[in-house]
């Protein structure tokens, strides 16, 4: 049953689902190979869109609230990171002068992109859907979101001191960690059933998308070997088991509760 009401746990979900939007815009632009800027503030555009139109199909009631708020806030915690930490002079090793400028139109670029993506969605399709396969195609994306925002959080209050593979390495980890259970959480609060099975296969898939954007990343060393990549789809079902029991968790104390 869709409700009109606001609801918190769809901002929450739809913050993810936007920044996994802008994840695969980002992916898109390194398989791609764009130079320009203008090329990849168009990526950009686009998977903000991705991210809002997936968002306004998940979120519980029919308003592009909840998805532009998801959208202002993933762009305010990037920008918030990228401004005010050394993580962009660490990743790419470009003054902070230019990372304002970059990070600026970038952010504006994804966070319109979501908004119209939202608007868009909510005028062209009515009702949202409970299918599980559905659901796991949302997951995926939130995972990813989720895996891309603690990333940038925990290696932006550690760039002075995580400079070397190791440290960056367990950084990475504990972003996917982290991001899958905030993920199961959100998912369990926010879904209009309970989806175990969904979130376990999403989440596996989340976590190997945030491997593939860790390869394109200058600085990092994801390796692009077979041993790598199985090494990551081990670490993603553990990631979609503590994704699980969070969903599981949030479908009792609350989307239980909000479905009855």
């Amino acid at each position: 049953m869709s409700s009109s009401r606001f609801s918190i746990s769809s901002v929450l979900l739809s913050y993810f689902l936007v920044a996994g939007g802008i994840a695969i815009g980002l992916l898109a632009a390194g398989q791609l190979k764009l130079t320009s800027e203008l090329g990849l503030y168009g990526v950009l555009f686009l998977g903000g869109a991705i991210g809002g139109v997936i968002a306004a199909r998940a979120s519980r009631g029919s308003t592009v609230i909840e998805p532009a708020l998801g959208a202002v806030l993933v762009i305010a915690t990037l920008v918030g990171v990228f401004l005010g930490t050394g993580i962009g002079e660490l990743l790419w090793h470009v003054a902070k002068d230019a990372i304002v400028k970059t990070v600026g139109y970038a952010a504006a670029a994804a966070a319109v992109g979501a908004i119209v993506g939202a608007i868009g969605a909510e005028r062209l399709w009515s009702g949202h859907s409970s299918s599980p396969l559905v659901w796991a195609v949302y997951i995926a994306i939130a995972a990813l979101g989720a895996c891309i925002v603690a990333m940038v959080v925990l290696v932006g209050g550690a760039a002075h001191g995580a400079t070397d593979d190791d440290a960056l390495a367990g950084l990475f980890f504990g972003a996917m960690a982290l991001g899958s259970v905030l993920t199961g959480l959100t998912v369990g609060a926010s879904a209009p059933r309970r989806l175990l099975v969904a979130t376990l296969l999403g989440v596996v898939a989340g976590v190997m998308g945030f491997y593939l954007l860790l390869r394109e990343l200058p600085g990092t060393s994801a390796g692009d070997d077979d041993k790598a990549a199985a090494g990551f789809a081990i670490i993603g079902v553990g990631c979609g088991l503590l994704a699980m029991a969070g969903a599981a968790i949030a479908w009792t104390l609350v989307g239980k509760k909000a479905r009855g």
